[in-house]
């Protein structure tokens, strides 16, 4: 083969590539789009078919958005009794809600083309990946699940504050954070880390009972490697969460949630 024709074949390897790639994207979204749909449909009919039992299609659907709004705030939603976890532990539903969490506000969740920082493209997927990866259930939600038809509801029931996609960086690579302001930290602390670990040293006041006090829970669960100095310990917790063989429960901090500053505040406040 001439250079010129190996050029061409080159080229057009990429471009079927391209165009696979494309084509796969998608469907990928085309098979999300029929999923949501699906979901709403399934709510629809249920909520057609409890208000016509009930005399009053609204009455129904807020009855819907309301056993929604529990389940949200419950950790009942996962049927492990381990469990010490609900949505609302990780994600705001108010535009008044001051926590730093690690997971998107839920204001405006339906009109999102994506999730999780644009990996996934279906929301029941994406509320799934929680449910099964930090709640403990062993299996996810179908569309046609009550809990699922109800959650729908809620979700539809929010204002649809921020429609488009939210950035979530993981932050795979640890490398080391500037030096903190304990003052600054201890502001973020609150924030960020006194709703489920509470007070640091003791855990006075949290939220999420199997949540280990902070810093030395952490420190003992996981400073074992003798590699690790104990600031990269918290750093890699926070920026890894159950993942990269860390394991637990606890979701990752993004980038933009909390910056490499804001963790070396953080850092300082704890006194480390």
């Amino acid at each position: 083969m001439t250079a010129a024709g190996g050029a061409r074949a080159a080229a057009a390897r990429a471009t079927a590539g391209a165009t696979r790639a494309r084509a796969g994207a998608g469907a990928a979204r085309l098979a999300g789009a029929t999923r949501a749909r699906a979901w709403a449909g399934a709510g629809a009919a249920l909520l057609a078919g409890l208000a016509a039992s009930c005399g009053g299609v609204d009455k129904t659907e807020r009855s819907a958005a309301d056993r929604g709004r529990e389940l949200f705030s419950s950790r009942a939603l996962s049927r492990n009794s381990y469990n010490d976890l609900s949505c609302a532990d990780c994600h705001a539903t108010s535009a008044d809600d001051a926590r730093l969490l690690p997971g998107a506000s839920m204001l405006g969740v339906l009109q999102r083309p994506s999730y999780w920082g644009g990996d996934e493209l279906d929301l029941l997927e994406s509320l799934n990946q929680c449910l099964t990866g930090f709640m403990l259930e062993t299996r996810g939600l179908e569309v046609d699940d009550p809990r699922a038809v109800e959650l729908y509801a809620f979700f539809e029931s929010l204002p649809p504050l921020l429609p488009g996609p939210q950035p979530f960086t993981f932050v795979r690579e640890i490398g080391a954070v500037p030096a903190g302001d304990a003052a600054r930290g201890e502001a973020l602390y609150a924030a960020a880390c006194s709703w489920c670990h509470g007070a640091p040293h003791t855990g006075e006041g949290r939220a999420v009972e199997l949540a280990v006090v902070v810093p030395e829970g952490t420190l003992a669960e996981h400073g074992n490697d003798p590699t690790y100095d104990v600031r990269t310990v918290v750093v890699e917790k926070v920026r890894h969460g159950r993942y990269l063989g860390f394991g637990g429960f606890m979701p990752p901090f993004s980038r933009e949630r909390l910056s490499d500053q804001d963790v070396g505040d953080v850092l300082a406040f704890l006194g480390l």
